[in-house]
């Protein structure tokens, strides 16, 4: 399900959300490009940026066809760099376009099977 009560209002896209550094935890990016207008013919670029306390740790720009969505297990992102996370650690992510179709939600998933997720904010 899709919650987006604004989506035909002229608006750019800026969403953060947070990843939880826990040994027996995932953590996932699940990012839309969601048009109300299903034949909008359109792919979406948006700026992905992922945040310690100390700064930036990593950055890409992600092309998003209208429809679809890219899921980012960023744990296997965290590994390509140079950051080494402390356990109990809160990273963030930040997902910024001037499409205003973009939208994103985080989910966990822990090693005893339990599940949790939010929309970004």
């Amino acid at each position: 399900m899709y919650h987006g009560a604004q989506f035909d209002k002229p608006r750019r896209s800026y969403l953060w959300q947070p990843v939880f550094i826990r040994p027996a935890l995932e953590n996932f990016a699940l990012i839309t490009a969601l048009s109300s207008r299903i034949n909008d013919d359109f792919v979406a670029e948006a700026k992905f940026d992922l945040f310690s306390e100390s700064g930036k740790i990593f950055s890409d720009t992600l092309r998003i066809k209208n429809q679809t969505s890219q899921q980012i297990k960023l744990e296997d992102l965290i590994s390509t760099t140079d950051y080494t996370p402390r356990n109990g650690e809160v990273l963030w992510c930040t997902i910024e376009s001037e499409c205003p179709y973009i939208g994103s939600t985080y989910l966990m998933v822990s090693k005893q099977g339990y599940i949790g997720g939010d929309h970004s904010y």
